[in-house]
């Protein structure tokens, strides 16, 4: 789970929080909430969607 979280990838970086597979943890899911946020990200918060 990633709330809250404040990140600046000073323009290296694609996400901020990349999820690499989704498969292995189908039972328990990664969940990003909209609370983090991040700056100077290539492609943007992460590659899954985001939780309200």
């Amino acid at each position: 789970m990633w709330r809250g979280n404040r990140s600046d990838l000073g323009g290296v970086g694609a996400y901020a929080i990349k999820i690499t597979s989704t498969s292995k943890c189908s039972a328990n899911p990664n969940v990003v909430y909209a609370s983090n946020t991040v700056t100077n990200a290539g492609s943007g918060l992460t590659n899954v969607p985001v939780t309200p």
